[in-house]
This record gives structure tokens, C-alpha cells and sequence, in this order.
């Protein structure tokens, strides 16, 4: 029988550690890029108060928000992708500088690739030129060749924290993957042992009922009060 619709719902719930574990990284990289936002304003760089909008309602408010409407695996792969054209639109937006480029993609696709693989990753490089190209629009191409020194530390402070916090939730993850294979096979273990119990237990049943049958066939040929059945060895050496 199939599932029943709530089963299945049900089903394609994402787990709670699951969702902590996409907030927890979706909520320090938004952090991070605040950090970064804030290291290009103190150096000169003057946003337009829709361009302010945007900084406070992605790294303040959206992670939050997220958190709390995901229930699915498939709807948090749906806000990873949301997430790729974000930052793919930070880079448009505070320029085309190749080191915080590469910092970004580098960031994003780590994500991409734990999350769902090649397919995944290549769906989340397509979001992010995409959020670039509308960072573009926005505020035209400009190329930076340099970073304020502020801004390269916060940057590569940002990738080593933000790898650091993906590579001990996939640590934790395997661990947890490992404990369940170990109990799965010592649970196989001891559904083996049963299974052996189990049979031979049936294979005396079964004999039980053949010599019952044999013995009721043989007193209806020969009526007898007693009957008894010996073993006898081929060898001589025990009947």
C-alpha cells in the first residue's frame, strides 16, 4: 500500500538538525558579508540608500526569515540557490575585484557541492552570474583592482571561518553517519543470530510433525499401543 498524503509529507520534512545546520551557515556568511560591506563604507565607498536597504534586509534579516518558512530539504535547496544569486549580486555590487570573487564563488560552491553535488553546483554558478549581472545593472561595471586592506583581511578571515563552520558540520554529520552503520550492523548481527535460532527451531517443528504423521500413518496399518523410532549409524558405532 502507498503512503497516505500526510505520510508523505511527512516523509519530505527536512529534520531540525538538518534546517539549525543550513541557518547556522546561511546566518555567518550573511554576517560575514556585513562585515565585508561595512570594511568597503569606512574606506570611502558611499552606498545609495536602496543599496543600505538591501545590505540590512539580506544580512540582518533574510537568514532569519528563511529559517523559519524552510521545512523541506527541497525548499532549503531552493534558498541556496536564492542564496548563490545574492552573493553573486555582492560582487556586482561592490565591484569586480577578483579576489573577492573568487572568495565568494569558492564560499558558495562549497555550499553547493555538500548540498547536492555537480548538478547542484552548476545550477548555483549559474545564480551567481546571474546576481552579478544584475549588480552590474545596477551600479555599472567597475573593475577593482585593489582591495582596502581592511577588506582583504575581513575577507579571508570571512572564507577560513565560513569553511572552518562547513567543515565541522560535514564532520559532525559523518560521525553521526558512522554511529548509525555501526549500530545497523551490529543490529544485523544479532537479526542473524535470531534468524539461525529461528530455523533451527522450525527444522525440529517440522521433524515433530513428520514422525507424528508417520506414527499416525503406521497405526492405522498396524494398530500398536507404543512406537518407538531408533537412530541407527552406518559406522556401528551408535544406534
Amino acid at each position: 500500500m502507498g503512503q497516505t498524503a500526510p505520510d508523505t509529507d511527512r516523509a519530505k520534512q527536512a529534520s531540525p538538525k538538518y534546517l539549525k545546520l543550513s541557518y547556522t551557515l546561511r546566518a555567518v556568511a550573511c554576517l560575514l558579508l556585513l562585515c565585508l560591506y561595512i570594511s568597503l563604507f569606512a574606506e570611502g565607498y558611499s552606498p545609495d540608500p536602496l543599496l543600505i536597504t538591501f545590505i540590512i534586509v539580506h544580512t540582518l534579516i533574510y537568514p532569519h526569515v528563511v529559517y523559519r518558512l524552510l521545512r523541506t530539504r527541497e525548499q532549503d535547496q531552493i534558498a541556496t540557490l536564492i542564496d548563490a544569486s545574492l552573493y553573486g549580486l555582492t560582487t556586482g555590487l561592490t565591484g569586480l575585484n577578483p579576489y573577492l570573487v573568487a572568495i565568494l564563488i569558492t564560499g558558495n560552491s562549497m555550499t553547493n557541492l555538500a548540498t547536492g553535488g555537480l548538478s547542484f553546483f552548476s545550477k548555483g554558478l549559474a545564480c551567481q552570474f546571474l546576481g552579478a549581472v544584475a549588480g552590474f545593472v545596477y551600479i555599472g561595471l567597475e573593475f577593482r583592482e585593489t582591495l582596502p586592506l581592511l577588506s582583504l583581511i575581513i575577507a579571508s578571515v570571512s572564507l577560513l571561518l565560513y569553511t572552518s563552520v562547513l567543515a565541522l558540520s560535514i564532520f559532525k554529520i559523518n560521525q553521526v553517519l558512522l554511529k548509525n552503520k555501526k549500530s545497523l550492523k551490529r543490529r544485523g548481527e544479532e537479526l542473524a543470530h535470531l534468524n539461525a535460532l529461528a530455523l533451527a527451531v522450525n527444522r525440529h517443528l517440522d521433524l515433530d510433525s513428520i514422525m507424528q504423521a508417520v506414527m499416525e500413518t503406521f497405526e492405522r496399518i498396524y494398530p500398536f499401543e507404543s512406537l518407538f523410532v531408533v537412530k541407527y549409524s552406518l559406522d556401528h558405532k551408535s544406534i
